[in-house]
């Protein structure tokens, strides 16, 4: 008596596909003939098409959540360009200003304030002491409205007393 050996199949067997115990002897089994029919559909004659009603309502939901907190940055965004721009266009504003007063023969006798010719919304004014060190500090704030309320910047220099070359400055924003 001889042991008789039998092939390992990784696939379960069928009967009547690929040989084997049950089925006798048939065809060997081929990719096609694993293939498992398609789904049917679970209406006749359709296949699922589209969202459900729960899946629209669901993003709808979800864009009434993002919408309003994505428009408020945007919004918060826009504020905060405009009090950059508005904030550039005073210091250069003050700047020129510092630059006309500390050009001036007496800084003393220049105008202490007003609005500028060329830039209505802004308006500047001027101060002008000597301080113990025998320097002149001269300050120049520039005002403007904006949505939220009155905005200023302020910048500072100090020159020396005949008129000559400004020797330090700084700046101030509020």
């Amino acid at each position: 008596m001889t042991p008789q050996t039998r092939a390992f199949s990784p696939l379960p067997l069928r009967e009547g596909v690929g040989g084997g115990v049950l089925g006798g002897e048939s065809a060997p089994a081929t990719a096609a003939s694993l293939r498992t029919p398609p789904p049917t559909p679970s209406r006749k004659g359709r296949g699922r098409r589209g969202f459900t009603l729960i899946e629209a309502m669901a993003a709808l939901v979800l864009v009434g959540i993002v919408l309003p907190i994505a428009m408020q940055g945007i919004s918060m965004a826009l504020q905060t360009t405009s009090r950059a721009d508005h904030l550039a266009e005073a210091v250069e504003l003050c700047r020129s200003k510092l630059a006309e007063v500390s050009a001036a023969a007496d800084p003393s006798n220049f105008a202490t304030g007003g609005q500028f010719p060329d830039q209505p919304a802004y308006s500047w004014q001027t101060t002008y002491t000597t301080r113990d060190d025998g320097t002149d500090e001269i300050t120049c704030t520039v005002t403007w409205q904006q949505a939220d309320g009155q905005r200023s910047t302020s910048l500072v220099t100090l020159a020396y007393p005949a008129g000559n070359s400004t020797t330090a400055s700084s700046g101030s924003t509020q």
